[in-house]
């Protein structure tokens, strides 16, 4: 499955500021960042099986250097986020 995700680059590195199913809705999210420096949408493939076509889980990882959490990707089980994400990262759920 692809998703397309709406990046900003801030404190340092990529921030995720939404996942959408379109493009149109991406954009539309797009539309509305106030924050960060080159907002743009991507087309992104979700990696590994997706048991629940609804939601997806992002993967961050941890800046020590800006005490910080910066994106990784999108995963299709918490599992598969939480170890791309690393030890001292973050796997988030992001509802569709």
């Amino acid at each position: 499955m692809n998703v397309f995700v709406v990046l900003t680059h801030a404190m340092g590195g990529w921030q995720l500021a939404g996942v959408h199913r379109t493009e149109d809705e991406a954009n539309e999210r797009l539309a509305t960042l106030a924050f960060g420096l080159k907002p743009y949408v991507e087309q992104v493939v979700v990696v590994g099986e997706q048991p629940d076509l609804n939601g997806v889980y992002s993967a961050e990882y941890y800046d020590a250097d800006g005490d910080v959490h910066h994106y990784q990707g999108i995963f299709g089980s918490f599992e598969a986020a939480k170890k791309a994400a690393g030890p001292r990262g973050q796997a988030l759920s992001r509802a569709l």
